[in-house]
């Protein structure tokens, strides 16, 4: 009887042991996969946290944190994206199948995109409203665009400096508060003009991975866009309804 005992707890250790050890890592290769195949990105970097792992059998993942470098969304290029989710809930049956799988966060989900100055130049260079030589600095207090307009006929440089900021619909929008023209500021009317005739805007609800933006932040050389994931309308699905 003893033996017995002793058999079944060697069997049960082994089988938490290879789960904590196997179950994880199949499970993350299986969301890349899905990942994959939603956004046509293959530079997934998947983690999945669960303990004990036998957790994932019914579809339980403690974190979920996924990232991927040097992406294009909607013509920008980004140099990091950064998605995490909290009491993440999988569809098994779908998973043990190899068929397409459904995510649900249950609790946060955030996603966190890095994009340079150079690369906003890039994106705003293929405007064709923008300058074609504009330039995008970004600091800590925020942007600063300067390139040749036609201005009442006259080609003048001009800077226009101001902030990206979250916008309706998902977008991220810069939105200008002093323009300079040949060094001299312009009246408010004048700006508002420019606002209008002059524009920086990305829809993030579109694209490989959708998002919502909730806030953006200036850094030197940088921005950090801040927001959830919206992935209702692919295969692998976060944040949408639970389906088993």
């Amino acid at each position: 009887m003893r033996k017995t005992l002793w058999t079944i707890f060697i069997v049960i250790v082994l089988v938490v042991v290879g789960a904590q050890l196997f179950l994880p890592a199949y499970v993350a290769k299986r969301l890349g996969d899905g990942l994959q195949a939603a956004t046509g990105i293959s530079a997934w970097d998947v983690d999945v946290s669960a303990f004990p792992a036998l957790r994932l059998l019914a579809g339980d993942v403690a974190r979920l944190a996924v990232s991927a470098d040097h992406i294009v969304m909607q013509g920008l290029h980004v140099e990091s994206l950064q998605l995490e989710a909290e009491n993440v809930r999988i569809g098994v049956s779908r998973l043990m199948r190899g068929g397409p799988l459904s995510v649900h966060a249950g609790g946060s989900a955030s996603l966190r995109l890095t994009v340079t100055a150079e690369a906003l130049t890039a994106y705003a260079r293929e405007l064709a409203e923008l300058p074609p030589d504009v330039r995008i600095d970004v600091g800590e207090q925020g942007v600063a665009l300067a390139g040749r307009v036609t201005l009442l006929g006259s080609p003048v440089n001009a800077t226009v400096s101001g902030r990206f900021e979250p916008a309706d619909h998902g977008a991220v929008a810069f939105v200008p508060d002093r323009v300079a023209v040949d060094g001299q500021p312009l009246p408010p009317f004048m700006v508002a003009i420019l606002r209008e005739l002059y524009s920086v805007r990305l829809n993030l609800t579109e694209g490989p991975l959708p998002m919502t933006v909730d806030e953006v932040i200036h850094m030197p050389g940088k921005l950090i866009v801040i927001g959830r994931p919206l992935l209702d309308g692919f295969d692998l699905v976060l944040g949408g309804p639970h389906q088993g």
